[in-house]
């Protein structure tokens, strides 16, 4: 959609389960983040980053640090990781599906909306 890196749930759960996993970026608005998330992401939703730009980004995420951006099915999640990688995140990648995907094929446990 963006040409940009993405990586697939299954993939995801194969890194945490090996303990190296990567950052986990949430862009999702709060009420969403209530109702379910990843356990280890951080929130940072896509209306703040858009207002505050990358100053919003959570202060621990730096520029090499490898990133997965995910939120509900992975459009603004692939919007924010463009943005991300345009801004020297040269290792951000998008979660494909998103958390649905993931909530279905990794985590059926999850909620899902």
């Amino acid at each position: 959609m963006w040409n940009i890196p993405e990586i697939t749930p299954q993939e995801l759960a194969k890194r945490q389960q090996k303990g190296k996993g990567p950052y986990l970026l949430d862009v999702r608005e709060p009420e969403e983040w209530a109702i379910v998330h990843i356990d280890g992401a951080v929130l940072a939703p896509i209306t703040v980053l858009a207002e505050q730009g990358v100053s919003a980004l959570p202060q621990d995420l730096q520029p090499e640090t490898e990133v997965v951006v995910y939120c509900h099915h992975g459009t603004r999640s692939g919007q924010v990781t463009a943005w991300l990688r345009r801004n020297g995140y040269a290792n951000a990648k998008n979660l494909s599906g998103g958390i649905d995907e993931y909530a279905l094929v990794v985590e059926p446990p999850l909620a899902r909306y």
